[in-house]
């Protein structure tokens, strides 16, 4: 078993790459889509996923302190949020503030940014609120395993816990906590239920039975998902520590399968794994090129950006021609990124192989 958690850690797994491909694709064009039902849908488990993702990555060194680990971590994560959030913040200033401003002064924007929490002070980039969150819950998931060891249900104790603190956070304190912490808290369960499943998905079967495991799990969790009543989507997670331990984990849950069942599907399909490998990238820059690209329709066609928005194959369009048009933003950045992050390749999560 620790020669597979090795094998699963330090070599890339395809897999993987595909699965966040599929997740990065279904973040950006649930951010541009307005067709609510479909939105409804995806917003269900795209944000799990990838905290998903991140557990089943998640390989702690053999004897580490916390400390080193969470410098690993912040030079994996916080780096290139700092990054990332100067780049999107200097084309603001030159470009959107114009037509898009918010309501923060730039000290209030860069206080923000120190902050790291889903605040107005970050809507330049609402995005990157998602790395320092993954960063304290990567965090919160070595405390768990170190204070825990091997024991499952202590593990479980200690994640339903933090995401019961993190629902109580939610509703009594009345603003969003540092680095997201009490979103991390929630979504520890998930970095949990991907790092229990580590074996599983880091498991090579041959291509039949990857077929037939596949299938099985698409009809399983898509008939499931296809049963439930409708208002049990379009709402995330956070809506009451009932509501969401009732609807919206399982929701969650069957649609990160549905996923994973897709890839297992279809194996190998580069374009999605192509994605995968540099979401890191596409996930940072996804709000200025969309924001961009439907400007940019809008006037050509003489349409208003709703309208664009609230059609499937307008927002999948404008979706593809983002995707495109951050490709040479992957390159740059695939580029520089061994320079900034020496003996990293930028977050773990956004690699193939394990933290």
């Amino acid at each position: 078993m620790d020669e597979r958690r090795s094998l699963c850690a330090h070599n890339r797994v395809p897999f993987f790459d595909l699965l966040r491909g599929v997740g990065i694709f279904l973040v950006v064009f649930g951010h541009v889509t307005h067709d609510m039902p479909l939105r409804g849908f995806i917003y269900g488990f795209h944000l799990p996923l990838f905290f998903f993702i991140s557990g089943a990555l998640f390989h702690p060194r053999n004897r580490e302190s916390f400390w080193c680990f969470f410098r690993r971590k912040a030079r994996a994560l916080l780096v290139p949020y700092i990054v990332f959030a100067l780049v999107t913040l200097f084309w603001y200033l030159l470009v959107e503030i114009r037509v898009r401003p918010i309501e923060a002064t730039l000290p209030q924007i860069v206080l923000g940014l120190c902050y790291g929490a889903y605040t107005k002070w970050i809507w330049f980039n609402g995005a990157l609120w998602f790395l320092p969150c993954l960063f304290t819950s990567e965090c919160l998931l070595w405390i768990v395993l170190r204070v825990s060891g091997a024991r499952r249900p202590v593990q479980w104790g200690l994640a339903i816990l933090g995401y019961g603190l993190g629902e109580a956070a939610l509703f009594f304190v009345p603003f969003p906590l540092p680095f997201g912490l009490e979103k991390a808290g929630r979504f520890l369960v998930f970095l949990l239920l991907g790092h229990s499943m580590q074996m599983l998905l880091c498991r090579t079967m041959k291509p039949r039975q990857r077929l037939i495991f596949g299938i099985l799990v698409c009809v399983v969790a898509g008939g499931i998902l296809s049963f439930l009543p409708n208002g049990w989507f379009g709402r995330q997670l956070g809506v009451s520590l009932f509501y969401d331990f009732v609807v919206a984990v399982p929701v969650a849950v069957f649609g990160i399968s549905l996923c994973a069942g897709f890839c297992w599907t279809i194996s190998r399909f580069r374009p999605l794994e192509f994605l995968g490998r540099h979401s890191l990238v596409f996930f940072a820059f996804q709000e200025q090129c969309y924001r961009l690209w439907l400007g940019l329709l809008s006037r050509v066609f003489h349409r208003s950006v709703e309208s664009i928005r609230t059609e499937f194959w307008g927002s999948f369009f404008v979706a593809v021609v983002a995707f495109i048009s951050m490709i040479p933003l992957a390159w740059i950045w695939s580029r520089v990124s061994h320079r900034i992050l020496p003996g990293e390749s930028g977050s773990r999560l956004f690699t193939g192989r394990g933290s």
